[in-house]
C-alpha cells in the first residue's frame, strides 16, 4: 500500500532515506541548484572615422552572464581596432587587432549529479561547511553542491591579428592579387583546489591542480583574380593557395594530501603526494589549392567550374590529400525574349554537381594512443609505455567525400516580387564515411576511427518569402522554410546485407537507427497462464524446461514485456532486437513574421523539428525513472512513489520494484516540438524626436525574448538537447529576455 509510509520506507536503500520519508522530508535538488532569474549584461561602444585615404574603427565591449545554475558566471572584455587605407591608386592595405579576456572562474554543479541525487537525503543547506561529501553515505552519489566548494581560477586570453593587402595590377586590366594573413594566440590559466570536504578531494585530504595551456595558429591565403567583360560575355577566374597550421601545449600538475588547505593551489608543495605532472604537445597542418572559372553570357546564362585539392596532416601517410571537383549551371529564364511580356514573373533554374571533403576525425586519429606507467625491472622500477585501449590506430584513415547533385529553382511572383522563394531537390552519396567504431573487447581496444562504406542521402529544401501588406505606414512580411532529408547506408564492409549490431548500422537503414527490444507493456499474472506461450509447442511450461512462475525462461510478471520477434519462446539479444526507430528528424520547418508600423516593428519566429513514422526518437527511461535497474541506485530526484506494477495493480508506468530484467530495453519517446524561438519589439526614434534629445544621430529601444516556449510531448529537458543530457557539462536551453538600447552620435 503506497499510502502506508512505514511499508514504503522499508523498501528504501538507507536508514537516512527511510527516516526522511516517514517524516515527510524531501528536497528537489534541481530547485536548489537552479538560479531563479539569471542576469545577462552586454555593453558595446565604438568609434569610427576616416580621412582621404584611411578608414579606422575602434570598439570595446563587456559581457557579464550568469548561468542558470548557481556558481556559473562568465565575464568577457573585448577590444577591436581596424585600419585600412590606400597606399597608391592600385594598392591598399588593412590591419585588424582583436583582444579578448574571459573569466570562467568557479565550478557549478554537474547536471548528471543533480539528476541522480536522492530527494530523501539529509538536506542541511545553511552553509557549504555543512554539506556532506556523499548523500546518504553512498560513494557513488556526491553532494550536488559539493562542486561549488572548489576554489577555481579559469582565465582565458586571446589575441587575433589580421593583415591584408590588395593589388590591382596596373598593367593588366582586371587582374588583382589579394594576400590575407591571420595569427591567433590563446592561453588559459586553470587552477583548482578540491577540499577534503567534497568528493574529488575526499580520498587524499584535498587536491590541488594547475593546468596551464596555450595554443597558436596561423593561416595565409594567396588569391589571384582575373575579371573581364566584353560584348555580352563576362568571365571571373580565381586561383587560390592557402596554408594553415595550429599547435598547442598543455601541462598538468597535481598535488594531494594537504594538512593545511589555507593556501590551496598557491602552495602545491604543501601536499604530501606531489605529481610530476604530464604534458601534451600537438600540431596539425592543412593546405588547399583551388582554381575556379565563372562564365556569364547575356547576364542570364551562367556556368562555374571548380577544382580543389585539400591536404590534412591528421590522415594516414598515403591518404592526406583529396581532389574535389564541382560545376554548376544557371539560367534566368525570365530574361528570355519569349517571356518578356511576363513582367510579374522571375524564374531562374540551377543545376550543380560537386564534391566536398570532411576531415572531422581530428588530429592523430590515424595513430594508436600510448600510455605510460611504472614497471618493475629486476629489483628496480622504471617507466614503460603500453598501448592505450582508448584508440586503435588506422594507417589507412582517409578523407570522407560527399558527391552531391542539386536541382534548384528561384522564383518571384507579382509586382516587385511580392511572393518569392526557392526550391531545391538534392541527392548525395558520402563514401569513406568517418566514424568512431566501437570494437569488441577481444581486440584489446575500445574504439577506433575508420572509413566505412557509403551513405546515400536525398532531400528537399523549400523557402517562401511574401510581402503580405505594404502601405505607407504599415508592412507585414513572412518567411517560411521547410526541409526533409532521408539517408540510408548503402554499403558497410562490402557485403549486401552487412550489419554492425554494436554500432546499430545496417545496410538499407538510416545511419542513426535505434536497434533494441520493442517494449509492448508489462507482463501480468494473466500472461503467465495464457495459452499463447505454451500451445505453440503443445507443452506445459514445466515440459518446456521453464521454472514454474515464469512466462519465458528468466521472466516473471511485473517485468517489461518485450516482443518475441522470432517467436521461439525465448527473449535473447541475437534474435529479438530490431530497429524500433531513428534518431534523425522526419522534417523541419520554421515560420517568421515581421510587422512594422511607423517607428514600431515586431518580429517573431516559430521553429520546429518533427518526428512521426518512428523518426526523431530517443530513449527517455532514465528521466522517467522507469529504467530496468532493480536496485534503483540513483533515485533520479523523485520523491513520489511511482505507479509500479503489483499483482493487485496490473497496470503501471514502471516495472515491479523487486524484479530485475534478464535483458535491458529502453523507453523511446518522440522529441517532436514547435518552439517560439524568437520575438522582439523595437522602437526607432524619428528624426524629429531625436532633435528633442539633442546630439543623437540614431536611437533605438528594444525588448526581445528567445526560446520562450516549446509545445512538445517529450518528458524531460529540451528535446533538441536531450541526446547530451548525460554529459557532465549539459545545460538545457535557457529562456532569455533582453532589454536594450542602441544609439549613435
Amino acid at each position: 500500500d503506497a499510502s502506508d509510509r512505514e511499508v514504503v520506507a522499508s523498501y528504501l536503500r538507507t536508514g537516512e532515506e527511510m527516516e526522511n520519508y516517514k517524516a515527510g522530508n524531501n528536497i528537489d535538488w534541481f530547485d536548489v541548484v537552479m538560479r531563479d532569474k539569471p542576469v545577462i549584461q552586454n555593453y558595446d561602444v565604438s568609434y569610427s572615422g576616416s580621412t582621404n585615404k584611411v578608414n579606422y574603427y575602434i570598439s570595446g565591449s563587456y559581457t557579464g552572464e550568469e548561468g542558470i545554475i548557481v556558481n556559473d558566471q562568465w565575464d568577457r572584455l573585448t577590444f577591436n581596432s581596424k585600419v585600412d587605407g590606400k597606399i597608391t591608386d592600385w594598392m591598399s592595405v588593412g590591419f585588424n587587432v582583436n583582444y579578448s579576456y574571459q573569466d570562467y572562474s568557479g565550478r557549478e554543479p554537474a547536471f548528471v549529479d543533480v539528476r541522480n541525487a536522492s530527494p530523501l537525503a539529509n538536506n542541511d543547506l545553511e552553509s557549504p561547511d555543512k554539506y556532506v561529501v556523499y548523500l546518504t553515505g553512498e560513494n557513488y552519489m556526491p553532494h550536488p553542491l559539493g562542486w561549488t566548494k572548489i576554489k577555481n581560477e579559469d582565465i582565458r586570453n586571446s589575441l587575433f591579428l589580421v593583415a591584408n593587402t590588395r593589388m590591382d595590377v596596373p598593367f593588366v586590366k582586371g587582374l588583382s592579387y589579394d594576400f590575407n594573413y591571420s595569427n591567433t594566440y590563446w592561453n588559459r590559466k586553470n587552477n583548482s583546489f578540491y577540499p577534503a570536504s567534497m568528493h574529488d578531494g575526499a580520498a587524499n585530504k584535498g587536491k590541488a591542480e594547475k593546468i596551464p595551456e596555450e595554443q597558436r595558429s596561423w593561416i595565409f591565403n594567396n588569391i589571384i583574380t582575373y575579371l573581364r567583360s566584353f560584348d555580352e560575355h563576362s568571365i571571373n577566374a580565381t586561383l587560390l593557395y592557402s596554408r594553415e597550421k595550429s599547435m598547442g601545449e598543455r601541462f598538468r600538475f597535481t598535488s594531494e594530501g594537504f594538512d593545511n588547505e589555507a593556501l590551496g593551489y598557491y602552495q602545491m608543495a604543501f601536499g604530501t603526494i606531489l605529481s610530476t605532472g604530464n604534458n601534451e604537445k600537438w600540431q596539425e597542418t592543412g593546405v588547399s589549392y583551388m582554381g575556379r572559372l565563372n562564365y556569364t553570357f547575356r547576364n542570364r546564362y551562367m556556368a562555374t567550374a571548380t577544382i580543389r585539392r585539400d591536404g590534412f596532416s591528421g590522415f594516414g601517410a598515403n591518404s592526406k590529400y583529396v581532389d574535389l571537383p564541382s560545376f554548376s549551371l544557371g539560367w534566368i529564364a525570365s530574361e528570355e525574349q519569349f517571356m518578356e511580356n511576363l513582367k510579374w514573373l522571375y524564374l531562374k533554374f540551377r543545376l550543380s554537381y560537386g564534391q566536398n571533403g570532411n576531415q572531422g576525425a581530428g588530429r592523430y586519429t590515424s595513430l594508436s594512443k600510448m600510455s605510460s606507467d611504472n614497471y618493475v625491472f629486476d629489483k628496480t622500477t622504471g617507466v614503460g609505455v603500453f598501448p592505450n585501449f582508448d584508440q586503435l590506430g588506422n594507417a589507412s584513415l582517409a578523407w570522407e567525400k560527399t558527391s552531391s547533385f542539386n536541382l534548384g529553382i528561384d522564383f518571384g511572383l507579382l509586382r516587385n516580387r511580392r511572393i518569392s522563394g526557392s526550391l531545391d531537390l538534392y541527392t548525395s552519396e558520402t563514401s569513406n564515411v568517418l566514424v568512431r567504431r566501437k570494437l569488441p573487447y577481444s581486440s584489446g581496444y575500445e574504439q577506433g576511427w575508420t572509413n566505412i562504406g557509403r551513405v546515400k542521402t536525398k532531400g528537399v529544401d523549400l523557402e517562401l518569402r511574401s510581402s503580405n501588406i505594404e502601405t505607407k505606414n504599415f508592412s507585414w512580411n513572412s518567411t517560411f522554410t521547410f526541409s526533409l532529408n532521408r539517408d540510408k547506408i548503402s554499403k558497410l564492409y562490402g557485403g549486401k546485407n552487412d550489419k554492425d549490431i554494436g554500432n546499430s548500422w545496417f545496410v538499407g537503414q538510416p545511419i542513426q537507427s535505434l536497434y533494441n527490444y520493442h517494449i509492448t507493456g508489462i507482463w501480468t499474472e494473466e500472461d503467465l497462464f495464457s495459452k499463447t506461450y505454451t500451445e505453440q509447442s503443445n507443452m506445459t511450461p514445466e515440459e518446456m524446461g521453464w521454472t514454474p512462475g515464469q512466462i519465458y525462461p528468466g521472466w516473471r510478471p511485473g517485468q517489461w514485456k518485450y516482443e518475441d520477434v522470432n517467436g521461439d519462446g525465448i527473449i535473447d539479444p541475437d534474435n529479438d532486437r530490431k530497429i524500433v526507430g531513428y534518431k534523425s528528424p522526419n522534417f523541419r520547418f520554421s515560420l517568421s513574421n515581421t510587422l512594422a508600423y511607423k517607428s514600431w516593428s515586431l518580429y517573431f519566429m516559430l521553429n520546429s523539428i518533427q518526428g512521426g513514422n518512428g523518426y526523431y526518437m530517443l530513449n527517455n527511461a532514465e528521466f522517467l525513472n522507469v529504467s530496468s535497474r532493480s536496485d534503483d541506485v540513483y533515485r533520479v530526484n523523485q520523491p513520489a512513489i511511482r505507479q509500479y506494477w503489483t499483482p493487485d495493480n496490473g497496470v503501471g508506468n514502471a516495472t515491479g520494484i523487486y524484479n530485475s530484467q534478464p535483458q535491458s530495453g529502453a523507453i523511446y519517446q518522440s522529441r517532436s516540438f514547435v518552439r517560439l524561438q524568437d520575438i522582439s519589439l523595437m522602437y526607432k526614434c524619428s528624426p524629429d524626436l531625436l532633435k528633442s534629445f539633442g546630439g543623437f544621430d540614431y536611437l533605438q529601444l528594444y525588448v526581445s525574448g528567445k526560446n520562450l516556449y516549446a509545445w512538445t510531448k517529450w518528458q524531460g529537458w529540451d528535446p533538441e538537447l536531450a541526446d547530451d543530457a548525460d554529459n557532465r557539462k549539459f545545460r538545457p536551453n535557457t529562456r532569455n529576455i533582453v532589454v536594450g538600447i542602441k544609439f549613435a552620435f
